[in-house]
Protein backbone atom coordinates (compact mmCIF):
# COMPACT_ATOMS: atom_id res chain seq x y z
CA UNK A 1 0.00 0.00 0.00
CA UNK A 2 1.22 3.67 -0.11
CA UNK A 3 0.29 6.62 1.07
CA UNK A 4 1.70 10.13 0.76
CA UNK A 5 4.49 11.30 2.45
CA UNK A 6 4.20 14.57 4.53
CA UNK A 7 6.69 16.68 5.59
CA UNK A 8 6.62 19.75 8.10
CA UNK A 9 9.67 22.21 9.87
CA UNK A 10 9.71 23.66 12.59
CA UNK A 11 8.73 27.09 11.37
CA UNK A 12 5.97 26.00 9.38
CA UNK A 13 2.40 26.95 11.08
CA UNK A 14 0.62 23.82 12.50
CA UNK A 15 -1.78 23.00 9.78
CA UNK A 16 1.05 23.57 7.26
CA UNK A 17 2.50 20.15 5.77
CA UNK A 18 4.48 20.08 2.17
CA UNK A 19 3.49 17.44 0.21
CA UNK A 20 6.32 15.08 -0.90
CA UNK A 21 3.80 12.43 -2.96
CA UNK A 22 3.01 8.88 -2.80
CA UNK A 23 5.44 6.62 -0.96
CA UNK A 24 5.82 2.86 -0.32
CA UNK A 25 6.60 1.25 3.01
CA UNK A 26 10.22 0.63 2.61
CA UNK A 27 10.37 4.62 1.27
CA UNK A 28 8.60 5.55 4.13
CA UNK A 29 11.41 3.55 6.66
CA UNK A 30 14.17 5.17 4.98
CA UNK A 31 12.54 8.53 4.80
CA UNK A 32 12.35 8.20 8.55
CA UNK A 33 15.26 7.07 9.22
CA UNK A 34 17.33 9.95 7.14
CA UNK A 35 15.20 12.46 8.16
CA UNK A 36 17.11 15.32 10.12
CA UNK A 37 14.98 15.60 13.51
CA UNK A 38 18.14 16.44 15.35
CA UNK A 39 18.87 19.04 13.18
CA UNK A 40 15.39 20.49 13.29
CA UNK A 41 15.74 20.28 17.33
CA UNK A 42 19.01 22.73 17.89
CA UNK A 43 17.09 24.68 15.54
CA UNK A 44 13.45 24.92 17.01
CA UNK A 45 15.52 25.32 20.25
CA UNK A 46 17.64 28.26 18.68
CA UNK A 47 14.25 30.20 17.59
CA UNK A 48 12.78 29.60 20.36
CA UNK A 49 9.13 29.36 19.26
CA UNK A 50 6.91 27.83 21.87
CA UNK A 51 5.16 24.20 21.09
CA UNK A 52 6.77 23.39 17.59
CA UNK A 53 8.86 20.56 16.53
CA UNK A 54 9.67 19.28 12.87
CA UNK A 55 7.67 16.73 12.07
CA UNK A 56 7.26 14.09 9.38
CA UNK A 57 3.63 12.51 8.57
CA UNK A 58 1.82 9.38 6.04
CA UNK A 59 -1.55 9.82 5.01
CA UNK A 60 -3.61 7.32 3.44
CA UNK A 61 -6.48 8.14 1.05
CA UNK A 62 -8.91 7.48 3.79
CA UNK A 63 -7.28 10.39 5.80
CA UNK A 64 -5.37 8.17 8.40
CA UNK A 65 -2.81 9.63 9.15
CA UNK A 66 0.38 8.93 11.35
CA UNK A 67 2.69 11.72 12.72
CA UNK A 68 6.21 11.59 14.10
CA UNK A 69 8.57 13.94 16.04
CA UNK A 70 10.85 14.29 18.58
CA UNK A 71 10.74 16.82 21.72
CA UNK A 72 14.55 15.81 23.19
CA UNK A 73 16.91 12.82 22.53
CA UNK A 74 14.82 10.44 24.44
CA UNK A 75 12.92 9.00 22.07
CA UNK A 76 9.84 9.19 19.46
CA UNK A 77 6.56 10.60 19.63
CA UNK A 78 3.69 9.03 17.30
CA UNK A 79 0.20 10.60 16.79
CA UNK A 80 -2.48 8.63 15.00
CA UNK A 81 -5.99 9.46 13.72
CA UNK A 82 -8.69 8.95 11.67
CA UNK A 83 -11.93 11.11 11.38
CA UNK A 84 -13.68 10.06 14.23
CA UNK A 85 -10.29 8.67 16.33
CA UNK A 86 -6.87 9.52 18.00
CA UNK A 87 -3.92 7.70 20.03
CA UNK A 88 -1.11 9.60 21.07
CA UNK A 89 2.07 7.57 22.01
CA UNK A 90 5.60 7.60 22.78
CA UNK A 91 8.77 5.51 22.14
CA UNK A 92 11.41 5.39 24.39
CA UNK A 93 14.91 4.04 23.01
CA UNK A 94 15.79 3.75 26.68
CA UNK A 95 15.37 -0.27 26.67
CA UNK A 96 14.73 -0.17 30.55
CA UNK A 97 11.27 1.70 29.22
CA UNK A 98 10.75 0.21 26.29
CA UNK A 99 10.84 -3.69 26.96
CA UNK A 100 9.07 -4.89 24.45
CA UNK A 101 11.48 -3.32 21.94
CA UNK A 102 8.72 -1.69 19.81
CA UNK A 103 10.12 1.16 17.46
CA UNK A 104 8.83 3.54 14.70
CA UNK A 105 9.13 1.18 11.59
CA UNK A 106 6.94 -1.39 13.41
CA UNK A 107 4.46 1.02 13.79
CA UNK A 108 5.10 1.82 10.20
CA UNK A 109 4.31 -1.36 9.16
CA UNK A 110 1.00 -1.54 11.07
CA UNK A 111 0.11 1.88 9.22
CA UNK A 112 1.11 0.44 5.82
CA UNK A 113 -0.60 -2.58 6.28
CA UNK A 114 -3.51 -0.99 7.70
CA UNK A 115 -3.35 -3.04 11.18
CA UNK A 116 -2.36 0.25 13.60
CA UNK A 117 -5.64 0.68 14.93
CA UNK A 118 -5.76 -3.03 16.72
CA UNK A 119 -2.40 -2.11 18.30
CA UNK A 120 -3.80 1.26 19.92
CA UNK A 121 -6.31 2.62 22.65
CA UNK A 122 -7.92 4.98 20.30
CA UNK A 123 -9.75 7.94 22.05
CA UNK A 124 -12.69 9.55 20.32
CA UNK A 125 -12.37 13.06 18.93
CA UNK A 126 -14.24 15.67 20.96
CA UNK A 127 -15.47 18.26 18.80
CA UNK A 128 -14.26 20.96 20.91
CA UNK A 129 -10.81 19.81 20.15
CA UNK A 130 -11.26 21.39 17.07
CA UNK A 131 -11.16 24.89 16.91
CA UNK A 132 -14.17 25.67 13.88
CA UNK A 133 -12.88 27.48 11.20
CA UNK A 134 -14.88 31.23 11.46
CA UNK A 135 -15.18 34.91 11.34
CA UNK A 136 -14.61 35.95 15.51
CA UNK A 137 -14.72 39.35 16.56
CA UNK A 138 -12.92 40.73 19.44
CA UNK A 139 -13.73 44.08 20.46
CA UNK A 140 -12.22 46.48 23.43
CA UNK A 141 -15.56 46.51 25.06
CA UNK A 142 -15.68 43.11 25.55
CA UNK A 143 -13.33 42.16 28.31
CA UNK A 144 -13.69 43.11 31.87
CA UNK A 145 -10.43 45.33 32.37
CA UNK A 146 -11.31 46.38 35.94
CA UNK A 147 -10.49 42.98 37.59
CA UNK A 148 -7.08 43.78 36.61
CA UNK A 149 -7.02 46.33 39.42
CA UNK A 150 -8.70 44.61 41.51
CA UNK A 151 -5.75 43.50 43.86
CA UNK A 152 -4.23 46.79 44.18
CA UNK A 153 -7.64 48.27 45.18
CA UNK A 154 -6.71 47.46 49.33
CA UNK A 155 -2.94 48.58 48.93
CA UNK A 156 -4.26 52.15 47.44
CA UNK A 157 -6.88 52.45 49.67
CA UNK A 158 -4.10 51.98 52.55
CA UNK A 159 -2.02 54.53 50.99
CA UNK A 160 -5.06 56.93 50.88
CA UNK A 161 -5.29 56.41 54.10
CA UNK A 162 -1.90 57.49 55.02
CA UNK A 163 -1.75 60.22 52.77
CA UNK A 164 -4.95 61.70 54.41
CA UNK A 165 -3.45 61.13 57.89
CA UNK A 166 0.03 62.54 56.76
CA UNK A 167 -1.99 65.88 55.36
CA UNK A 168 -3.92 66.08 58.70
CA UNK A 169 -1.31 65.65 61.00
CA UNK A 170 1.46 67.11 59.16
CA UNK A 171 3.77 64.41 60.09
CA UNK A 172 6.28 63.53 57.49
CA UNK A 173 8.46 61.09 59.10
CA UNK A 174 7.37 57.44 58.92
CA UNK A 175 4.07 58.55 57.58
CA UNK A 176 5.43 59.38 54.04
CA UNK A 177 7.71 56.62 53.57
CA UNK A 178 4.68 53.84 54.32
CA UNK A 179 2.77 55.74 51.75
CA UNK A 180 5.81 55.39 49.27
CA UNK A 181 6.01 52.16 50.27
CA UNK A 182 2.33 51.14 49.53
CA UNK A 183 1.80 52.67 45.99
CA UNK A 184 4.66 50.43 45.08
CA UNK A 185 1.83 47.77 45.61
CA UNK A 186 -0.61 49.61 43.28
CA UNK A 187 0.95 52.50 41.05
CA UNK A 188 2.35 49.90 38.88
CA UNK A 189 -0.83 48.61 37.73
CA UNK A 190 -2.13 51.77 37.42
CA UNK A 191 0.43 52.66 35.11
CA UNK A 192 0.09 49.51 32.78
CA UNK A 193 -4.01 50.00 32.94
CA UNK A 194 -3.50 53.31 31.73
CA UNK A 195 -0.92 52.41 28.45
CA UNK A 196 -3.09 49.37 27.88
CA UNK A 197 -5.85 51.70 27.66
CA UNK A 198 -4.77 54.32 25.64
CA UNK A 199 -3.17 51.82 23.07
CA UNK A 200 -5.73 49.61 22.48
CA UNK A 201 -9.13 51.50 23.22
CA UNK A 202 -12.17 51.33 21.08
CA UNK A 203 -10.02 48.74 19.07
CA UNK A 204 -11.68 45.75 17.42
CA UNK A 205 -9.72 42.62 16.29
CA UNK A 206 -11.29 40.64 13.20
CA UNK A 207 -10.37 36.91 13.05
CA UNK A 208 -11.25 35.03 9.40
CA UNK A 209 -9.49 31.63 10.34
CA UNK A 210 -10.42 29.89 7.23
CA UNK A 211 -8.85 32.25 5.21
CA UNK A 212 -5.88 32.61 7.73
CA UNK A 213 -6.91 36.86 7.98
CA UNK A 214 -6.50 39.24 10.86
CA UNK A 215 -7.87 42.52 10.62
CA UNK A 216 -6.95 45.17 13.32
CA UNK A 217 -9.23 48.46 13.65
CA UNK A 218 -8.84 51.47 15.79
CA UNK A 219 -9.93 55.15 15.49
CA UNK A 220 -10.69 55.10 11.73
CA UNK A 221 -7.70 53.01 10.47
CA UNK A 222 -7.66 49.59 9.57
CA UNK A 223 -4.90 46.94 8.83
CA UNK A 224 -5.49 44.01 7.28
CA UNK A 225 -2.75 41.27 6.71
CA UNK A 226 -2.37 37.05 6.33
CA UNK A 227 -0.86 35.27 8.49
CA UNK A 228 2.03 34.70 5.79
CA UNK A 229 2.49 38.56 6.25
CA UNK A 230 3.58 38.06 9.77
CA UNK A 231 7.67 38.34 10.50
CA UNK A 232 7.79 38.05 14.51
CA UNK A 233 5.11 36.86 16.81
CA UNK A 234 5.39 37.41 20.53
CA UNK A 235 3.28 36.80 23.35
CA UNK A 236 4.70 39.79 26.24
CA UNK A 237 3.84 38.26 30.35
CA UNK A 238 4.89 38.44 33.34
CA UNK A 239 7.19 35.36 33.99
CA UNK A 240 5.03 32.53 35.21
CA UNK A 241 7.36 32.27 38.89
CA UNK A 242 6.63 36.33 39.63
CA UNK A 243 4.41 36.57 42.81
CA UNK A 244 3.19 40.19 42.54
CA UNK A 245 -0.78 39.41 42.05
CA UNK A 246 -1.82 43.26 40.94
CA UNK A 247 0.91 42.88 37.71
CA UNK A 248 0.39 39.94 36.67
CA UNK A 249 -2.83 39.91 34.80
CA UNK A 250 -1.44 41.94 32.30
CA UNK A 251 -0.17 40.75 28.74
CA UNK A 252 -0.23 41.59 25.29
CA UNK A 253 0.49 40.03 21.76
CA UNK A 254 2.90 41.85 19.23
CA UNK A 255 3.00 41.39 15.95
CA UNK A 256 5.81 42.46 13.43
CA UNK A 257 5.22 42.09 9.79
CA UNK A 258 7.47 41.83 6.92
CA UNK A 259 6.77 45.29 5.92
CA UNK A 260 8.34 46.71 9.66
CA UNK A 261 4.30 47.51 10.51
CA UNK A 262 3.65 46.59 13.85
CA UNK A 263 0.37 45.70 15.49
CA UNK A 264 -0.15 45.37 19.39
CA UNK A 265 -3.08 43.62 20.78
CA UNK A 266 -2.96 43.47 24.86
CA UNK A 267 -5.79 41.52 26.95
CA UNK A 268 -7.72 44.48 27.41
CA UNK A 269 -9.06 42.88 23.84
CA UNK A 270 -8.49 39.35 24.01
CA UNK A 271 -5.82 37.19 25.92
CA UNK A 272 -2.96 36.69 23.63
CA UNK A 273 -3.31 32.81 22.92
CA UNK A 274 -6.69 32.94 21.63
CA UNK A 275 -5.42 35.09 18.74
CA UNK A 276 -2.61 32.55 17.92
CA UNK A 277 -4.72 29.62 18.46
CA UNK A 278 -7.52 30.56 16.34
CA UNK A 279 -4.81 30.92 13.31
CA UNK A 280 -2.30 28.66 14.50
CA UNK A 281 0.67 30.82 14.43
CA UNK A 282 4.15 30.16 15.26
CA UNK A 283 5.33 32.73 18.47
CA UNK A 284 7.39 33.11 21.23
CA UNK A 285 6.59 33.53 24.84
CA UNK A 286 8.54 36.35 26.00
CA UNK A 287 8.45 36.40 29.67
CA UNK A 288 9.11 39.83 31.08
CA UNK A 289 9.87 41.41 34.73
CA UNK A 290 6.98 42.72 33.91
CA UNK A 291 4.52 43.39 30.49
CA UNK A 292 5.48 46.75 29.96
CA UNK A 293 4.72 48.22 26.57
CA UNK A 294 7.58 48.96 24.28
CA UNK A 295 7.37 52.70 23.75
Amino acid sequence: MKNRYLTQRFDSFIDEYKDNGFVSLEKAIDFFKTYPFNEELKEVKKNEIENRFSKIAFQSENNQKLSIWIENNEGYFLYYENEKEFAQFFISRNFNENVEGLDVEYFLNLFFTNNVEEKLNLKKIKPNLKVKKQLINFSFEDTKKLNTLYSSIPWFIGSLIFLIYDYYKSKFGMVIYVHIMLSLFWLPSLLLYLSYWRINKNAIVKIDSFENIISYQKDGKRIIFNRNEIDKCIINEEESTSNRSNTKKFSYLHITLFNKEEIIITNFITEPHNIVNLLKLNYKVNDRYMAILPF
